[in-house]
């Protein structure tokens, strides 16, 4: 870059999560604006520090400027038990982080990653390790088309 150029600010990182009842699905949307699925992580969902100790450590490791949940909800767009878990789960990482948390809503988000993985040829049984952390990227392509 020459002398009368600015440098442009780098983009941000974000980091994307499509929280189930047993997993935890995982991306990145990186400085270079790709978002990438990271592994799948598996939990009992009554372990709710294990999966905060698990969510600080990706925080610390990837340096992301914001954090994306997908929430969950009906079809029809009601709140479920799972709304208000994901929400309570949410709500409780917000008092122990500093980074802005922001969500969107996931509705139909495990069904167009079933989608991609079928069109990619994973055979249906190997989907299972995969599907969540597809849902995330969508999660993070969502927020991407959201208003500023």
């Amino acid at each position: 870059m020459g002398k009368d150029q600015p440098l442009k600010p780098k983009p941000p990182i974000y980091l994307g999560f499509d929280l189930g009842s047993k997993s935890l699905g995982v991306a990145i949307r990186n400085r270079l604006g790709m978002i990438i699925p990271l592994p799948a992580w598996f939990f009992p969902r009554l372990d709710e520090l294990q999966l905060s100790k698990f969510i600080l450590r990706l925080i610390e490791e990837h340096q992301p400027n914001a954090l994306v949940f997908g929430i969950p909800f009906h079809a029809d767009g009601r709140e479920s038990d799972q709304t208000a878990w994901v929400l309570g789960v949410v709500g409780r990482l917000k008092a122990s982080v500093t980074l802005p948390i922001k969500t969107v809503d996931e509705r139909f988000t495990t069904i167009e990653a079933k989608e991609r993985l079928h069109e990619f040829g994973l055979p249906e049984k190997k989907q299972k390790d995969y599907i969540d952390s597809v849902a995330a990227c969508i999660i993070l392509e969502q927020h991407e088309r959201q208003p500023r």
